[in-house]
């Protein structure tokens, strides 16, 4: 049975292809950053404090140039596995408080994640 390198595979990018598809204008942009690699050999790119994966770093840049928050906005920011469910249910509990007996919250019957799809938190 012959090995395969997933790494090889197509689906997998590596930081030459992602830096490939940089426009000119963010080629120049990033060509000012600190520049190192990772112990992977993906290119990192020193950006506002933080080293920055190049696969990321274009994402980054276009978020915090084009993101409009409005004062009304709440971002709820939790890693996988972390209390995701529990902040929603506290999130959703806080904002609505006053909308709904304890009786019949919709907490009660429903899940945070359906709750704050359907309404906008």
């Amino acid at each position: 049975m012959e090995k395969t390198d997933m790494y090889n595979s197509s689906m997998v990018s590596t930081s030459h292809d992602v830096e490939e598809s940089w426009d000119d204008e963010f080629q120049q942009l990033v060509q000012t950053f600190p520049k190192d690699k990772s112990f992977t050999g993906m290119n990192l790119y020193f950006f506002q404090g933080f080293w920055c994966p190049s696969i990321v770093l274009k994402a980054v840049i276009s978020c915090q140039k084009h993101f409009q928050a409005f004062d009304s906005d709440i971002l709820i920011a939790t890693l996988p596995k972390c209390g995701t469910t529990w902040l929603k249910a506290l999130t959703f509990s806080t904002l609505y408080r006053s909308q709904f007996a304890r009786e019949n919250n919709p907490l009660l019957t429903y899940n945070p994640h359906s709750l704050a799809s359907r309404r906008r938190l």
